[in-house]
């Protein structure tokens, strides 16, 4: 007898028939032949001459190339192999005189590239999913050079075929023994033997007392049905009809034996099978192909037939969530309803997705009527005492986060099937809620037909809506609340989320990449207040995780190892191209840090061996400039340990998403870092440039200088003194030449670029958001320092020890005539955004202490400021543009200037500062 078995690998094995003579008995099967010819001419032939057919899968293919141990390759086979039959197993490139060899041998190329020099071997399953060797041509050990030498035959496995002894019973793996007793060697290209082996070996005694059993029975049409044996049956018991038997009476006009021995495929005459009818089977006297032949014991069941193809069924309602409380534990449902005029026999039917049930029973279900399927009816009647048209399923339950229910005929065609979700178009989970298809006249796969229901349907151990076998009654859309990330990622004193449960909605914009490379996602959300995880174990929306997306979220608020998420039941991409600002500087890690966008200053890594290869994930110490050692998690899927070889070797600034994973509560340990780029491990030298100089600084500020809105700020003014323009984005501004991390210069929306010779404020003591150029920074005179310093914390340059004139309004502090090398002097005048080569400096103002001038009522409203002399004077605005002068005059009208500060200086160098309210 001539099969083909066809293999997962595209190996299609050629199995033929020899006769046997009695004399030793075969243990297991053997490598019968072995080719290396030249080019791709290679294969290796496998016999069994055990007594019974052996099931492949149970065996692989070994090999190693060039020397070293079993094995370096595997290639598993499959299929059946009946006694005295071989496996041929070639190269695909092999001559055609080998691949269309009568047995129809090609072949798998992964266990066929081999050379002479290349050990081959058959292994065998142990039992315990364990291979072990049995067989072998060629060993272990050191490579041999060209090859091994066989019988007398130099370098006999590179360019020769040879063939095993017909006396050879069982295998063997000594191959000091086997390499001169049992091998025929013949020239390179001698493929005469390929697709058969002759033995003179008997088969054992089958042991084999296990009688032949129906596993299954396969319906192909109203004509043909297939029956499923346990094992391999002879032809001639399996293709007798007469073992056969259908009540009512049906005709069995042939059966067909499979090639692999186990199933026999039945023809029933016309008309065949009638829907909805039930039916016995009794099936008796197939035996199997042992030598024992054993018979099988006399089978018998019934069974319905169904071949409805209809379009009148549809699932119209699905409950696919658990209550949270109570003693209602499986209440998983859907209903099924027919639309149609008449009524539908479901006998026969099977749900074959989502859960299992085979419909057994003369079910029928009218027009126009609901049959409800739940997973237990005794939790089902607890919640809807009143409801008796339901069902129970035999297995399974629906799952929360969507998936299909499939209603099949006999014959395996879907006859109503939905695929719902759990977001976007489909209405998000919830655990109290039925969806329902509104109107059961329209398209019941389509997401905008369904809805939540309408009706509270029961109060028994939990709150439910839902209209389980009755008509639906959809509810308006219910409101789900819009959190900040805050709320939602607070903790108890045992750090568990106070919102763990809570179905909501979040927004946000996402950080790095995602941390689920398959499929999946698992990614970092930040929003003003805070940031969190979202992840879900399936993609969600077909989102594609883009760094910079704003997005809004909607699903459940979990925690993981400590790690607080939000499990993405929808994601809506809100808007696009966010600018990701710089980091906050930390020193440590804390559930502060969790979830959000940190940085570390000059770290180093203490053990570079913790490194990951490329394509790894591992966790790598570092350590702080506070000398704490905290972890950093490199994540395959940021690809950071591919383009980064080895571990940085010297400091570096490490950016970040904090994350946490701690198995134990209280939840406050495991905390780390991911690093999401390569450019996050920041080895950069950032120099201080020249000539960019702190140049003026303003404390108290109430009146004297407005922004371009009117308010009045702190400022800080900056002087660019070379002759290219200069970019301070990541600079720091600090009061505190302990902490000069306190305020970065942003780099999101906005232009920090200096221009050469140039001027610029920064208004401090307010807020970043408010626009460029206000920096959260509040000044006091008792700080006598205010600097500026590079992203990694080296000084550019400061302004030192001012005092308290700083309290006084309008005074300034900063370099005489913008120049660093003299010291730096308090201004009654400052000079903001230009150079303070004409400030009005503070000794000024005590240069006439006798009679000094003096102005009042001071501040005013309108009329006249009078002087206690006559005087004559030039009127200056706070910025030094010249408003008007006055000759010999003792007073001075008001009333025509705007509200602000006004600077009198008189012809004897005297000044005044006068306020118009």
């Amino acid at each position: 007898m001539m099969k083909k078995i066809t293999q997962l690998t595209m190996l299609i094995v050629a199995m033929v028939g020899l006769s046997l003579s009695s004399y030793a008995q075969a243990t297991d099967l053997i490598i019968s032949e072995y080719a290396e010819g030249s080019s791709n001419n290679k294969y290796l032939e496998i016999y069994n001459a055990t007594g019974a057919t052996v099931d492949l899968s149970n065996y692989e293919i070994w090999r190693i190339s060039n020397g070293g141990a079993w094995p370096e390759y595997t290639t598993a086979l499959s299929g059946m192999l009946s006694d005295g039959d071989v496996i041929v197993i070639a190269n695909a490139s092999a001559d055609t005189a080998i691949t269309n060899l009568a047995n129809a041998t090609i072949a798998f190329t992964g266990g066929t590239y081999f050379n002479g020099d290349d050990a081959m071997g058959l292994a065998k399953n142990d039992g315990t999913g364990t291979f072990i060797l049995i067989d072998a041509v060629g060993t272990n050990g050191p490579d041999p050079g060209s090859g091994w030498d066989v019988n007398g035959t130099t370098n006999a496995t590179a360019n020769h075929t040879m063939v095993r002894h017909d006396t050879v019973c069982s295998p063997d793996t000594n191959w000091t023994t086997v390499v001169n007793t049992q091998w025929t060697v013949y020239p390179s290209n001698t493929w005469t033997y390929a697709g058969s082996h002759t033995s003179t070996c008997a088969a054992p005694v089958s042991s084999d007392t296990t009688k032949p059993e129906v596993n299954d029975g396969v319906f192909n049409s109203a004509t043909s049905v297939t029956v499923v044996f346990s094992e391999g049956v002879t032809a001639a018991s399996a293709q007798d009809v007469n073992n056969y038997v259908f009540t009512p009476a049906l005709t069995v006009s042939s059966a067909v034996l499979s090639a692999s021995e186990d199933s026999v495929t039945l023809t029933i005459a016309t008309p065949g099978f009638v829907s909805g009818t039930m039916y016995n089977v009794a099936i008796a006297n197939v035996v199997d192909t042992s030598a024992n032949a054993n018979m099988m014991n006399p089978f018998t069941t019934d069974f319905y037939f169904n071949s409805y193809a209809g379009t009148d069924l549809k699932i119209t309602e699905i409950y696919h969530s658990q209550p949270s409380s109570g003693a209602i534990k499986r209440l998983d449902y859907f209903e099924l309803y027919n639309s149609g005029a008449a009524a539908i026999s479901l006998a026969g039917m099977q749900i074959t997705s989502g859960v299992d049930m085979n419909i057994d029973s003369n079910l029928m279900l009218a027009a126009g009527a609901y049959l409800v399927f739940t997973q237990d009816i005794d939790s089902f009647m607890l919640a809807f005492p009143t409801v008796t048209n339901v069902v129970q399923y035999d297995n399974g339950s629906l799952s929360g986060g969507g998936e299909t229910i499939t209603l099949s005929n006999t014959l395996g065609a879907d006859v109503a099937s939905v695929s719902y979700r759990t977001s976007a178009p489909w209405v998000p989970f919830s655990n109290m809620e039925a969806i329902e298809l509104c109107d059961v006249t329209t398209d019941y796969t389509d997401a905008a037909n369904w809805y939540y229901s309408g009706s509270i349907s029961s109060s028994v151990s939990a709150t439910i809506y839902g209209t389980p076998g009755a008509m639906s009654s959809c509810a308006a859309k219910p409101i789900i609340y819009t959190y900040d990330l805050a709320t939602v990622r607070s903790v108890d004193t045992s750090g568990v989320a106070d919102s763990a449960g809570v179905y909501c909605a979040i927004e946000g914009v996402v950080y790095g990449v995602d941390l689920d490379g398959n499929n999946g996602i698992s990614f970092t959300v930040i929003d003003s207040t805070d940031g969190i995880n979202v992840f879900n174990y399936n993609d969600v929306d077909n989102y594609v995780v883009t760094e910079g997306d704003m997005i809004r979220v909607v699903g459940a608020i979990d925690q993981y190892n400590g790690l607080i998420e939000i499990i993405a039941d929808s994601i809506t991409v809100l808007s696009t191209g966010h600018c990701i600002p710089f980091a906050t500087v930390v020193d440590s890690l804390s559930e502060m840090t969790e979830s959000n966008y940190i940085e570390f200053k000059n770290v180093t890594i203490p053990d570079a061996s913790q490194w990951p290869a490329p394509g790894r994930s591992a966790n790598v110490d570092f350590v702080t400039m506070n000398g704490d050692t905290l972890t950093m998690r490199i994540d395959a899927d940021t690809k950071i340990q591919d383009s980064i070889l080895n571990a940085p070797s010297g400091i570096f600034n490490l950016v970040g998403i904090g994350g946490q994973f701690d198995r134990n509560a209280p939840f406050f340990d495991g905390y780390q870092i991911f690093p999401m780029f390569v450019t996050d491990i920041d080895s950069m030298d950032h120099a201080a440039p020249t000539d960019l100089f702190v140049n003026e600084i303003a404390i108290t500020n109430t009146s004297t200088h407005a922004d371009m809105n009117g308010d009045f700020f702190q400022w800080i003014e900056l002087h660019n003194a070379s002759s290219s323009a200069m970019d301070v984005t990541g600079y720091f501004l600090s009061n505190d030449s302990a902490n000069v991390y306190m305020s970065r210069l942003p780099r999101c929306n906005s232009n920090m670029s200096l221009a050469a010779n140039g001027y610029e404020l920064f208004w401090a003591g307010s807020t970043s958001d408010m626009g460029a150029r206000y920096v959260d920074l509040t000044m006091a005179s008792s700080d006598a320092h205010v600097g500026l310093y590079t992203a990694n914390g080296t000084l550019v340059h400061s302004l030192s020890g001012f005092g308290a004139d700083m309290d006084t309004e309008g005074n300034t502090f900063g370099l005489r005539n913008d120049d660093a090398t003299v010291a730096s002097i308090t201004f009654e005048r400052g000079t903001p955004a230009a150079s303070n080569a004409t400030g009005w400096i503070l000794s000024v103002l005590n240069a006439n202490a006798v009679n000094a001038l003096e102005a009042y009522p001071n501040p005013v409203s309108n009329g006249n400021v009078n002087f206690n002399k006559v005087v004559s004077f030039t009127v200056y605005s706070i910025t030094g543009q010249i408003i008007t002068t006055r000759n010999n005059v003792s007073s001075f009208n008001v009333s025509n200037l705007e509200k602000g500060v006004y600077l009198i200086k008189t012809t004897d160098s005297e000044i005044a500062r006068i306020v118009v309210k």
